[in-house]
Formats: C-alpha cells, sequence, structure tokens
C-alpha cells in the first residue's frame, strides 16, 4: 500500500456526511495543490536550483505525512535529508522519481475518493 488510510480516517468522524464531503475536498484540494508541486519540482531540477527543489520537498513532506502518503512521504523525506547533505546527485535523483510515485499514489486515491 502507498497510503496509510488510517491516517485519513483518523481526519473524519466516522461516516458524517459533512466529514465525508470535508476531506474530499481536502483530497481534492491535495489533488491541484500536487500538481503545482510536481511542475515546481521537475523545473527546480531542470534549472538546477537545489533550494528550490528543497523547499518543495519540505511542503511534500509536510502534507504527505498530514495524509499518511507514506511512499510519497519516505522517498520526499530522503531526498530533502541527501540534499541537505549536500549529496545533490542522490537528492535529484530521488527527486525525479517523486511524481512517478505521486502517480502511483492518486490511483490508490481514486479507490476512495475518485475524480469527479
Amino acid at each position: 500500500m502507498v497510503i496509510d488510510w488510517s491516517r485519513i480516517e483518523a481526519l473524519i468522524d466516522g461516516d458524517k456526511p459533512e466529514d465525508r464531503a470535508w476531506i474530499t475536498e481536502m483530497i481534492g484540494t491535495l489533488r491541484e495543490n500536487m500538481q503545482v508541486r510536481m511542475i515546481n519540482i521537475q523545473n527546480s531540477i531542470q534549472i538546477q536550483d537545489h533550494e528550490k527543489l528543497q523547499f518543495e520537498l519540505h511542503q511534500i513532506k509536510g502534507v504527505a505525512a498530514n495524509f499518511g502518503l507514506d511512499k510519497l512521504f519516505n522517498l520526499v523525506l530522503e531526498s530533502e535529508n541527501s540534499l541537505k547533505s549536500g549529496n545533490t546527485d542522490q537528492g535529484v535523483d530521488m527527486a525525479s522519481k517523486i511524481q512517478l510515485v505521486w502517480i502511483e499514489t492518486q490511483t490508490e486515491l481514486d479507490t476512495k475518493f475518485p475524480i469527479n
């Protein structure tokens, strides 16, 4: 599994319709935000702006942790740590794989939160 579903379930109170609507809206916002972040990551890699890349990774790391997006979180964490420690080649290499993991994450999100 790519997602820790218990983390998402912890954000809502059972089957209350208003909670379900709220989390569905939050997942929609997550998807929109991540589209922008994926573009920013690719641009940062292309122009070799490691500071901007590190910023984007940090933002994604927080969101991924909050939503239980475990596989994405772990990859972003490793990439960010590599960049921080000066291992830019490894950090950039891992960052270049984030888009594929995000696609995998979206596919799993679609099982409970399909795009309307």
